[in-house]
């Protein structure tokens, strides 16, 4: 039995489960880049954009900002996740090969495609407490305040002459 797909949606829909997390971090990472840059595209969007940025400031005004050592220390229980996660999928992903190699020659796939349904799903899990730590990153850290202060006052630079 040949266990691979024949037609073009199994093969696509393949295609499209093993790009699903990468295709979504990068997109989660990219969001506030995409932001920014978008509302450079109008001055009313720009000035939108812009009173957004300023509300999130006055609401973070009251959230109290970590020191350094702290933020340092959220930055690496993220990527300790981060390691951690992806490293057990590599593992169980190459113990997984060796022991079932047999398996998927044979033509067993539902056994196969199960085990790697599962293991992308650990990887579901990582990226997202990876991004969960980020987010919480985000309010307290004083790093990402200086960031959004520098943006809001381009901004500004940009409203300013027109």
């Amino acid at each position: 039995m040949n266990w691979r797909p024949h037609d073009l949606a199994t093969f696509l829909a393949i295609v499209a489960l093993v790009l699903m997390y990468p295709v979504s971090l990068v997109a989660n990472l990219s969001k506030p880049m995409l932001r920014d840059w978008w509302a450079t595209r109008s001055q009313a969007s720009l000035i939108k954009r812009h009173s957004a940025l300023l509300k999130q400031r006055d609401e973070l005004r009251d959230v109290p900002v970590v020191d350094e050592g702290a933020d340092l220390i959220l930055t690496f229980v993220g990527v300790a996740i981060a390691t951690v996660t992806f490293s057990t999928h590599i593992i169980l992903g190459k113990i997984f090969l060796l022991l079932d190699s047999m398996r998927i020659i044979r033509g067993d796939f539902p056994r196969t495609a199960f085990f790697w349904i599962l293991m992308l799903s650990n990887l579901g899990f990582g990226m997202r407490s990876v991004l969960r730590v980020k987010r919480a990153r985000r309010h307290i850290s004083p790093a990402v305040r200086a960031k959004m202060e520098k943006g809001i006052e381009s901004m500004e630079a940009k409203i300013a002459p027109k």
